[in-house]
């Protein structure tokens, strides 16, 4: 089967061709707002926002091995869900054998385990807002934050922290997905310590490209899913029943390179929330509510 993944996010640089040091970052979401099972907290409800960033000769190189991944498995794409589903071209992974052969070899080429001197460096960021805890906030401060914007925001603003330069930070599309980013843009505004700054060096768009086109974006999906599934207190009360169908541990996913990650990881409660609620100017949050009141409607 031929990978249909042959875009590239060169083909979504600002400038037509940018050159190799050019940092460039990719983001997915995932909402999980079951509440199927009892005894279970309002952590349930999780609005996961993850993705990677690199510089666009990383980017290049990672691409042509993820390429590579997709044909030995014969899959022209990789998308969670649908895999996850056991459908169409995933069918096969019902074998556990052969989904735990494919997630292991998705994982080494995010990781770049090569031998090969061509290598890249795939950051992961990523922030997970707990839903009702924010709504929580919504309530008390009389505002009307969104999950998405706010985990956009904080993911923006890591980068802001830790490049120095300008970042392109391309998300999958959504029916809204525009709006919500400026939203995004008006949290990080009212932010008091650089957060005016960040919107002006951290750009957010997205995709013009569909994820199954983007091997960038398919990595996206796949740590937004693995990261809202391993943080969802659902997922471990099924690990504690027995449950775990499906599933290797994250962590032996990642092996050595976990604990990085789960650390680097921004999870928003309901105190963190009220922290950042403190550091930014609420009657500019209050006018976004209404502006963020009067799009529903007309949705």
């Amino acid at each position: 089967m031929t990978p249909t993944s042959r875009g590239t996010l060169l083909d979504l640089a600002v400038f037509p061709t940018p050159p190799d040091s050019w940092i460039m970052a990719v983001f997915s979401a995932y909402f999980d707002e079951s509440k199927s099972a009892p005894n279970i907290s309002a952590h349930v409800n999780i609005m996961c926002v993850a993705g990677y960033v690199s510089r666009i000769g990383g980017w290049r190189t990672f691409e042509d091995r993820w390429r590579e991944f997709l044909k030995k498995h014969e899959i022209e794409y990789l998308h969670m869900n649908e895999l996850f589903a056991f459908r169409g071209q995933f069918a096969r992974f019902q074998d556990q054998a052969s989904l735990i052969a494919l997630l292991k070899d998705a994982v080494s080429v995010i990781r770049c385990d090569t031998a090969s001197l061509r290598t890249y460096d795939l950051k992961d960021v990523s922030c997970i807002v707990y839903v009702d805890h924010l709504q929580r906030i919504n309530r008390e401060l009389g505002v009307g934050l969104d999950p998405y914007a706010v985990a956009v925001a904080v993911c923006r603003y890591q980068l802001f922290l830790e490049c120095s330069y300008p970042v392109e930070m391309i998300v999958d599309h959504f029916k809204g997905c525009s709006k919500k980013l400026r939203w995004s843009e008006e949290y990080l505004e009212s932010y008091q310590r650089g957060g005016e700054l960040c919107v002006e060096r951290i750009s957010a768009v997205p995709s013009r490209v569909p994820s199954k086109e983007l091997p960038a974006l398919q990595a996206a999906d796949f740590a937004a899913w693995e990261m809202r599934r391993y943080f969802s207190e659902r997922y471990h009360l099924g690990c504690r029943n027995g449950n775990r169908r499906y599933r290797k541990s994250l962590e032996s996913l990642f092996a050595a390179q976990w604990h990085s990650i789960s650390k680097r990881n921004i999870r928003l409660d309901y105190p963190q929330l009220m922290e950042l609620a403190k550091v930014c100017d609420v009657s500019r949050l209050s006018r976004i509510r209404r502006t963020c009141s009067e799009y529903k409607r007309s949705c």
